[in-house]
């Protein structure tokens, strides 16, 4: 039974040498070990077999050695060596050289850094340093942020960062000569992590409980740069500054625009009054060198036509009052159910939008609901290929995912809507929805409580559009009445402030000034 076993071992070995050589030889000989009490023929085959073996894995072994051309390679080489000596046989005298040649290699060497502009200096580094680790170096160097230094040498540029110097194929002299270029600066990288937790903190994107557990992470060495300068804090951060800077713009322009309306004002004021006054002296024909003269009977004329006036506002006002109150008898039919769809928009929250924004197939009526504000917001549908494969049809609920259901003003857009200029393309295109008995708020509150809601506002709007096409024109009635009020009104101030001038020039003693 025992010529099975090395029979065995030598046959096991035979298909697990080329990926275990190691294990094959320790199986063989060991078999053989056990059988050596017995002097049979039958072994000396396998005993060849075990010599070849070793002959072959120790040619193996040395040939990775003398093809080891970086660290890695000739620590692995060796330690393969010296885990296969007890078995292989191999003689240590021979393996001197490589350990010298690792020795050698592990030295740290020199590296030059010079910039165009004459800067340099000179770092040590080791051929395991990565592009990165040496980036750090010559920062510290040279007083300069690692992540705009930008390496080079004769052959080609040190990159990636991952990359060894030994893998570029560096450090294989005394003094490695390398040329440095600056890279774009990164407002991100130039800030200091207290800096950049600071600026988050003032922006309200984290807390400063927040802030400081990062800062404490940081100075510790528990977390990194780029784990606190994450990209995605680093972009809300931008995203704020730019809301930021868009609205400072916009109260800019606005305050800018208030200073040219009140400019404006200002001088179609004193042409107002001037004109008034050379109406009245041409009406009273006083030269210009007897103003003084005829000072009290322009007053006089002056206060006359403030009392006209006065009167004037009051009769247009009290025909705005009756045509107004004419306009919400009419109207009062429909607002109840407006100001109920109204209250029923104010009780939503954003967890209900949001139940419709995670649906991916919605059900029919929130299709439809979408669709019908889509359409009374005058937000396009998109095109995409017909269910049957012929032509285009819309899509209205990805643009409703797009342009409203993310919007997270949604609801007060709603609430602001101008209900009393909407178009009548709008109109008729929420028409064939309008007739849907299906597009009714009991049927779609039975998939969710927003569409509901959107529905009854829907329908409620549309009704009172209704009303006020009706009362077309009693509206137009209205606002010009509201038209001559204001004018009015702007007479009479003028009125007034000639008045005014007219009693202060009188104390001073000199009523022609104004003129």
């Amino acid at each position: 039974m025992v010529w099975k076993e090395v029979a065995k071992a030598a046959k096991a070995g035979e298909y697990s040498r080329a990926s275990n050589p190691l294990k094959a030889i320790a199986s063989l000989e060991e078999a053989l070990q056990k059988a050596s009490a017995f002097d049979l023929p039958s072994f000396v085959e396998p005993s060849g077999l075990l010599a070849r073996w070793r002959g072959d894995y120790q040619a193996t072994l040395m040939n990775g050695l003398k093809t080891a051309s970086t660290i890695k390679q000739l620590e692995t080489a060796l330690q393969n060596v010296e885990d296969a000596c007890p078995t292989v046989q191999l003689e240590d005298s021979g393996l001197a050289f490589y350990r010298e040649e690792l020795s050698r290699l592990r030295q740290p060497c020199a590296m030059h850094v010079s910039t165009l502009s004459g800067a340099e200096g000179t770092v040590e580094v080791h051929r395991t340093d990565t592009v990165a680790i040496v980036r750090d170096k010559v920062g510290k160097e040279m007083e300069l942020k690692p992540y705009r230094i930008k390496l080079a040498c004769s052959a080609a540029r040190l990159e990636p960062d991952s990359a060894t110097l030994e893998e570029l194929g560096l450090c294989n002299c005394e003094v490695e000569e390398v040329a440095l270029f600056f890279g774009e600066i990164d407002r991100w990288q130039e800030m200091s992590i207290a800096e950049f937790l600071e600026l988050a903190v003032s922006l309200k994107i984290i807390s400063a409980e927040s802030a400081a557990s990062d800062q404490l992470k940081f100075d510790s060495g528990k977390s990194s740069r780029a784990q606190v300068q994450t990209p995605g804090l680093t972009m809300r951060i931008e995203q704020v500054e730019q809301e930021r800077q868009v609205s400072r713009k916009r109260e800019e322009d606005a305050r800018k625009k208030r200073e040219d309306e009140q400019t404006k004002a200002e001088e179609k004021l004193q042409k107002a009054k001037q004109d008034l006054l050379a109406e009245v002296r041409e009406q009273f024909q006083i030269p210009p060198h007897e103003v003084a003269c005829g000072h009290a009977a322009m007053h006089h004329n002056l206060q006359r036509k403030a009392a006209e006036a006065s009167e004037a506002i009051r009769q247009v006002t009290q025909t705005l009052e009756e045509v107004q109150l004419d306009i919400n008898q009419q109207l009062e039919p429909a607002l109840p159910a407006l100001q109920k769809a109204v209250e029923d928009l104010r009780r939503l929250k954003k967890a209900d939008i949001c139940e419709l924004q995670c649906l991916k197939r919605p059900p029919s009526l929130v299709l439809l609901t979408m669709q019908a504000l889509c359409i009374l917001f005058e937000i396009r549908p998109i095109k995409i290929p017909s269910p049957d494969g012929w032509g285009k049809v819309d899509d209205y609920w990805t643009a409703s995912r797009r342009s409203l259901l993310s919007d997270h003003h949604l609801l007060q857009r709603m609430l602001e809507f101008d209900k009393d200029n909407i178009p009548e393309q709008v109109i008729l295109r929420l028409a064939p929805l309008m007739h849907d008995p299906q597009f009714m708020p009991e049927h779609c509150k039975k998939c969710s409580l927003f569409s509901a809601a959107v529905c009854g506002w829907i329908r409620s709007v549309v009704a009172y559009h209704f009303n006020v096409v009706e009362l077309g024109p009693a509206f137009k009635y209205s606002a010009a009445k509201r038209n001559e009020k204001e004018e009015l009104v702007y007479h009479q101030e003028v009125i007034q402030r000639v008045i005014s001038d007219f009693v202060a020039e009188s104390e001073q003693g000199r009523p022609n000034v104004i003129l």
